[in-house]
C-alpha cells in the first residue's frame, strides 16, 4: 500500500478494502485461479517524473546476473545518471531549461536503455529458462519503464510549443505498453479488468485544459483498443454529488442522479436514444473531477454511475 500506488492512492480506504478482499479470495486457491493486481501507470506525478535509475539498474542487474557480457558497469550508469534530484525537479514541467532530459548524459542513457531492451528480447529463451518467466517479465517491465522515462524526460526538455501535449501522450503510450504486456501475460487465465480515469481508458480522443492550453491526445485505452479490436471494452464511470459539488439537473450526471438507485450500470446507447437532446457538460467545482463528455458517452460499452461519494 505504501509503494504500490502513485498519487497517494495507497491511503484510500477503498483501495485497502479491495486489496484485502483480493487477498482473502486468493487464500487457499491454486495459482492459476488467483487474482493478480498490477499497476499500469507510468512513475509520474502531477508535476514530476521519477529518475530512471531504479528501472535502468534493475534490468542491468538482471542481465548481469545472467552472465551476459555487458559493456557498461554499474559505475558507468551511476556516473551518467548523477544525482536523482536532477531528474525529479518539478519545475521542469513548465521550464524546459530545468530538465536534464536532453543532456549528453541523458542521450547516452537512452541508447543504453534501448540496447538493454534489445538484449532482453534477443536472449528471451535462455533468460526465461535460466531464471523464470516471472523474473523475465519483471525485467521487461523495468526495460520498458526505463525507456519510457528517458523518452518522457527528453520531452520535458523540449522547447516546442506542443511539448505539453506530447508529454501527456507519452504517458499514455507507456501505460498502453504496460497494459499490453499484462493482457499477453494473462491471456491464458482469463480477462483483465483495468480501472483508471476515463480519460486514460476511453476510445475517443482525450482533452484537458492545462497552463492555458487545450491538450488533445489518444489515451492508453484508445491505443490498446486499436491493438485488441473487439477484445477491448470500455465502461465509463461517473459520480453524482461529491459533498457540495452537486451536478446541475440538466447535465448527464444530474439526469442519472434522478434515477431511483444509489448505483447503476447503464447501457449508453439506450440512454442516448432515450434523450431528446445532448445534455450540457457538467462544470465541476474543482479540477479533481472531470465530468463525462455527453457527446462521447454514448460510444462507451457501459456506464457505471454512483449517486453520491
Amino acid at each position: 500500500m505504501d509503494l504500490g500506488f502513485s498519487h497517494g492512492f495507497g491511503a484510500s480506504p477503498a483501495n485497502r478494502e479491495l486489496l484485502r478482499w483480493m487477498r482473502a479470495y486468493n487464500e487457499g486457491r491454486p495459482a492459476p485461479e488467483r487474482l493478480r493486481f498490477y499497476g499500469c501507470d507510468a512513475p509520474l506525478e502531477m508535476t514530476g517524473a521519477a529518475s530512471p535509475r531504479q528501472a535502468l539498474t534493475r534490468v542491468h542487474e538482471y542481465l548481469s546476473a545472467a552472465r551476459l557480457d555487458l559493456p557498461w558497469s554499474p559505475a558507468d550508469l551511476d556516473a551518467l545518471l548523477g544525482p536523482d534530484e536532477r531528474w525529479t525537479d518539478p519545475g521542469a514541467l513548465m521550464d524546459p531549461a530545468r530538465s536534464v532530459g536532453r543532456t549528453p548524459e541523458a542521450g547516452r542513457l537512452r541508447l543504453i536503455a534501448d540496447d538493454l531492451g534489445v538484449l532482453l528480447d534477443a536472449h528471451a529463451p535462455d533468460l526465461t529458462e535460466a531464471t523464470s518467466p516471472d523474473a523475465f517479465w519483471r525485467a521487461s517491465l523495468h526495460a520498458r519503464t526505463a525507456t519510457g522515462l528517458l523518452r518522457y524526460h527528453a520531452g520535458l526538455a523540449d522547447t516546442a510549443p506542443g511539448r505539453l501535449g506530447a508529454l501527456v501522450s507519452l504517458r499514455d503510450v507507456l501505460m498502453a505498453d504496460h497494459l499490453d504486456a499484462v493482457v499477453r501475460r494473462e491471456a491464458r487465465r482469463g480477462p483483465t479488468l483495468v480501472f483508471a480515469h476515463n480519460g486514460h481508458l476511453q476510445r475517443d480522443p482525450s482533452h484537458m485544459e492545462f497552463a492555458g492550453r487545450r491538450l488533445r491526445w489518444w489515451s492508453a485505452g484508445a491505443l490498446v483498443s486499436a491493438r485488441l479490436g473487439d477484445r477491448y471494452a470500455f465502461a465509463a464511470a461517473a459520480f453524482g454529488s461529491r459533498g457540495a459539488d452537486v451536478p446541475g439537473p440538466d447535465t448527464l450526471e444530474g439526469l442519472l442522479s434522478a434515477l431511483p438507485h444509489e448505483r447503476c450500470v447503464v447501457d449508453p446507447g439506450r440512454l442516448a436514444a432515450a434523450l431528446d437532446r445532448t445534455p450540457p457538460p457538467r462544470v465541476p467545482a474543482d479540477h479533481t473531477y472531470a465530468a463525462l463528455d455527453p457527446a462521447a458517452t454514448g460510444r462507451a460499452d457501459a456506464l457505471v454511475f454512483v449517486r453520491e461519494v
